[in-house]
């Protein structure tokens, strides 16, 4: 049987994504994904409202109580869990907002928590571009 000589390796510092505590969203050109400490942040609600500032570049997600006009219904089943925008038309408007990205990038983007208002925003300036890994590493 065959050995390996570990002398040369060295430990390489690694938390899986699932046990991150920081909220993210990762913008796709199709889609854009808030992680699951997004809406745990926020107190997993059912309902939030997506805002933007187009000034700033910033998107948010807030957490509120009641349905309104302005709020998107989390189900009971996805509370706590990632929540996704696939409206290509909203997608296209917020990745809109840095028209430097090009259609094909992709870009993790983390998010600062305001507790007094109950809303997480994401600086789209704040961006880093990130492939997705398909077959292991």
């Amino acid at each position: 049987m065959e050995k390996i000589d570990l002398n040369d390796f060295q430990w390489l510092e690694y938390t899986p994504a699932i046990l991150q505590n920081r909220p993210e969203i990762y913008i796709r050109p199709d889609k854009i994904m808030f992680n699951a400490v997004s809406l745990k942040t926020i107190g997993s609600p059912l309902f939030i409202k997506l805002l933007f500032d187009e000034k700033g570049r910033r998107i948010a997600i807030q957490g509120v109580k009641k349905a309104s006009g302005q709020t998107i219904n989390i189900l009971p089943a996805r509370q706590g869990n990632k929540f996704g925008i696939y409206q290509i038309e909203r997608v296209k408007f917020i990745r809109g907002l840095m028209p430097q990205w090009g259609d094909t990038s992709r870009f993790k983007v983390p998010g600062v928590h305001y507790a007094d208002e109950n809303i997480v925003a994401y600086d789209l300036k704040a961006a880093e571009t990130y492939k997705i890994r398909r077959g292991g590493l």
